[in-house]
């Protein structure tokens, strides 16, 4: 580790009319090998809330998450020590330009320890999600399963009980919504964007607490969005949606074939307090989404602009993005991990019109209702990927449903030792089952195309300790 410390904030700076004060803090005076784990969340905490202002958006976004990041993980020391030290060092007051330094320097440390700390896997996701516009996204085939079945509308009688409460049934699994009638337009997908974004921090933070507390600042740059009034509004709608939520899925191993049932909300915090968007999860969704031969957390690159899509004009882009990246995640290391069907992509958008809907309709012109929109809203995701349809390019509307489309990515984060990882549990959950035969499913899995689950996956790359991610 290089001994270059971070020099003394200027004095002169502190008359500066656009200065902040960085005031002490008694964390700062305590040893290093005194620092609960509390009081090294709570430097990024303080810190963040002093120097939010000063920064513009995007470097404001940057300088949370690496903050975040680097202090709370199980880095090494000598890293926590130089932080520690730079923040001393803002004591006195400082401006906007020396804030946006801290964010470059902070980021030269992260890069510099790497090849000093024994496990660098705990890190090198920072480059993915800041450097490389993706996001760790913690996922399994059950928690897919309802961002999807979620926003769908009810709109047959049947699926409303007499108290006016809502029910999506399929084979393997449920969605109840409570007082699903008095929600005046059912469950938006802007719910679900702010569900991913919340377990987007939860993954961030190794899912060690389910209260979760999101700046709202911070929400609004991952959405892209402007107005801070309607934002709150929107948000207000979307926390009341998610706190009726209840799913169920099947079971498997012990408890193979049993419906097993699970609240999204932990029934303590839903609000916006502070600027900050607090939402207390319930544990058993947490633990809904560890792997069930492993018992451990999955998760998969989750594009940044899937959560900047536009509703309003473009309202596939979003649900193709995160079905394109779950894919991907799932099948890492196969053959089809970039070829995917235009009929799961479509499958994945919930109110996606379907052909008989179309031709039964008024309207009944299917490339202007279908073909278009999906094409539309395909390419709209560019930062990330490219497509194109795997063959000629479909003439009518069976040709469009029974192709294939290849993805091309941009900048997909390096997923070698991933892959590695994932042959190794292979292997050794093949081994176990040969052992003990009499545990083994009787039903032959399929696997290797589109609609693969991660049940259907035995894999699990990221452990989850009190601290860390080990890949």
């Amino acid at each position: 580790m290089s001994e270059k410390k971070a020099p003394p904030a200027d004095a002169d700076n502190a008359n500066h009319k656009n200065s902040i004060p960085l005031s002490s803090k008694n964390w700062l005076d305590k040893p290093l090998n005194e620092l609960t784990e509390n009081e090294w969340e709570k430097i990024s905490a303080d810190y963040r809330k002093e120097a939010f202002n000063a920064l513009d958006e995007k470097s404001r976004y940057n300088m949370i998450n690496i903050l975040k990041n680097a202090i709370s993980g199980e880095v090494n020391p000598a890293l926590k020590e130089d932080i520690k030290e730079y923040l001393k060092s803002q004591r006195a007051q400082v401006n906007k330009n020396e804030l946006e330094k801290l964010l470059g320097e902070l980021q030269s440390l992260i890069n510099e320890t790497k090849q000093h700390t024994k496990t660098p896997e705990q890190i090198s996701f920072l480059d993915d999600e800041l450097l490389k516009g993706f996001y760790l996204l913690v996922q399994s085939a059950n928690t897919n399963q309802l961002q999807k079945k979620l926003t769908e509308k009810i709109v047959d009688p049947a699926q409303l009980d007499l108290y006016g409460h809502g029910h999506i049934f399929s084979k393997d699994f449920r969605l109840h919504i409570h007082l699903y009638n008095e929600l005046q337009h059912g469950v938006s997908q802007s719910t679900a964007q702010l569900l991913d974004a919340l377990m987007i921090t939860a993954t961030r933070e190794g899912l060690k607490d389910t209260l979760i507390k999101l700046p709202l600042k911070e929400y609004m740059y991952m959405r892209d969005l402007s107005d801070e009034k309607e934002t709150r509004a929107q948000v207000k709608r979307d926390l009341d949606a998610l706190t009726r939520i209840k799913f169920e899925y099947k079971g498997t191993g012990k408890q193979r074939g049993a419906w097993i049932e699970v609240y999204i909300f932990g029934g303590t915090r839903a609000q916006i307090k502070n600027g900050d968007i607090v939402f207390r999860f319930n544990q058993d969704f947490y633990d809904s989404f560890k792997a069930s031969e492993t018992g451990q957390y999955m998760f998969m690159y989750f594009p940044h602009e899937a959560l900047k899509a536009n509703i309003k004009y473009n309202p596939y882009t979003y649900w193709l993005a995160r079905k394109i990246a779950e894919h991907k995640r799932i099948n890492l290391g196969k053959p089809n991990a970039d070829t995917i069907s235009v009929k799961t992509l479509i499958d994945a958008c919930p109110n996606f019109p379907t052909y008989d809907e179309v031709i039964k309709s008024n309207d009944r012109h299917v490339d202007k209702r279908i073909i278009e929109p999906f094409e539309r809203d395909m390419d709209k995701i560019t930062e990330t990927l490219s497509w194109s349809y795997a063959g000629e390019q479909p003439k009518d509307y069976h040709e469009f449903i029974n192709s294939m489309v290849s993805i091309v990515w941009r900048n997909y984060p390096d997923t070698k030792k991933l892959e590695a990882e994932k042959a190794k549990q292979a292997k050794k959950i093949a081994a176990d089952k040969m052992k003990t035969p009499s545990t083994a499913p009787q039903s032959k899995k399929k696997e290797g195309n589109d609609e693969q689950s991660v049940k259907n996956n035995p894999e699990q790359d990221v452990k989850t300790t009190k601290k860390k991610w080990d890949v």
